[in-house]
This record gives C-alpha cells, structure tokens and sequence, in this order.
C-alpha cells in the first residue's frame, strides 16, 4: 500500500468544520464539461466538502481519504459513497467515472501512481479537475500584516515540502490530460475571531510546530489578532484565490 503523508488526521474534527467551501461556480463550470454527469470520484476528500458540491450534478459521488478520521467526520449525503484507501490505488473498475476531482490535495499524492490511477478508473473523454487556494487575505490590512508573520516567520520552517506546489500554483505539476482553459475562481467567506484561529490550528504546519515544541504557535500572535480584530463577534471578509487544472481524458 502506497504511503501517504498525513497531516490532518489528529484534528479531523477541526479540519471539518473550518475549512473553506468552494464556490458553486466552480463546479457549474467543471460540469458544463462533463459529457454525462452520472458518477464523480472525489479523491483525498477529506470531509466531503468538494462531494457535497458534486452531489449536486451527479447520479453518484465516490469519495475516499486515506485517514480513516477525516472520512468519519465526513458529511452522509445519500448520493455518496465514502471509502478509506490510497488514492494512487483504488478498488474502481476501469473507465468507470465521467469525472475524477481533487480538492486541495494533489500536492500531497505521489503523481505519477496517480495520475495512472486517474487514467485507469477515467472514462475516455472523461474529465480531471485539481485546484488548491493559497494563503488568504482578508479586508484589513493590519491581520493580513499579521496573517503573513504568522504564515512565514511563525510556522514557515514548519511547512511540509509539498506545499511548494500550493505556492507554485500547481503550475510545476504535470497533467497527462488534454488542458481545458478555466476562468478564475475565488472563494469569499466572513468569518468571527474564533473561526479564524479554528482554521489557523488546522494547518499542518501549526499541528507540527505544536509536537515539535509542544505549545501552541498561536499565542504568540494572540494578542496582536484580538487588537486587530474589531471585535470578536464581527465577521471579517476572507478571501482565497483557486487554482485550477482542468483537463480532458483522450
């Protein structure tokens, strides 16, 4: 069984109600491509965010994670099917998915075993969709100033290599598809204080400076975000941009 490099799984439960949701637009354009909408696989779907979207437009969703944890707090939708596997190795007949997604978390897999995976269980014409958002920005200029010392001087010497490829946009990662052009995408939500260092404690590089030095990286900006925040109960605009590889299997 192919390793995974699992970051998450020791805060499932926060990872699940904290990270971002993707914008409905996002999904009628991966659709629109789709010549029939009748099975989606939703590979690394750690909560079942990008499943429940999906649920939307297709007959049937499959959606697995290697981390048992996360697919137990993923959300029951009648139309999907979680599993717990590899997503370089599946159980899926051949040619058996019109369209295969991955929502932040290509940069995680070992690519050539799963592209060949994708093009196995891909059915011809079928298409692929990976995206992935970078660092937020939200609409005040002191947390974002915040934002960034905590992203690189904090817990950037914390961040697992793969996120290179976040960074990079996914633009250095190879697709063995036929490319289809996308728009941009953004997501845009209003979150309190709290939601806000909810999200930041999901973040594998906060998860790994807390078992490196065992306390909590968070305090030492805490002090400057509950100054900056104008008050814990208003919600601030966050946005992210996407990143999105789309392609056809020819």
């Amino acid at each position: 069984m192919t390793k995974f490099s699992d970051h998450f799984s020791n805060q499932a439960k926060t990872y699940s109600s904290v990270r971002p949701t993707y914008p409905r637009k996002l999904f009628e354009f991966l659709v629109s491509h789709v010549q029939t909408p009748h099975r989606a696989w939703d590979a690394a779907t750690g909560n079942g965010q990008a499943a429940i979207d999906l649920a939307n437009y297709f007959d049937e969703v499959l959606a697995s994670d290697a981390s048992q944890k996360q697919i137990d707090h993923a959300q029951p939708h009648s139309k999907i099917k979680y599993s717990v596997h590899p997503s370089e190795n599946t159980p899926y007949p051949h040619a058996s998915f019109d369209m295969v997604t991955v929502a932040q978390a290509l940069h995680w897999f070992k690519h050539e075993a799963f592209f060949g995976e994708v093009k196995r269980v891909l059915k011809p014409g079928g298409i692929f969709a990976a995206w992935c958002y970078e660092r937020q920005q939200t609409t005040d200029a002191a947390i974002n100033a915040i934002l960034k010392t905590y992203t690189y001087d904090i817990v950037g010497s914390f961040w697992p290599a793969e996120i290179n490829f976040v960074w990079e946009k996914y633009k250095t990662i190879a697709m063995p598809f036929a490319e289809i052009s996308a728009p941009e995408f953004s997501i845009v939500l209003k979150w309190t204080l709290q939601n806000f260092k909810d999200y930041l404690m999901s973040w594998s590089a906060t998860q790994l400076f807390i078992e490196k030095h065992g306390k909590n990286p968070l305090d030492l900006i805490a002090t400057d975000l509950d100054r900056a925040w104008p008050h814990p109960n208003h919600p601030i605009e966050m946005n992210w941009n996407i990143f999105l590889k789309v392609g056809r299997h020819v």
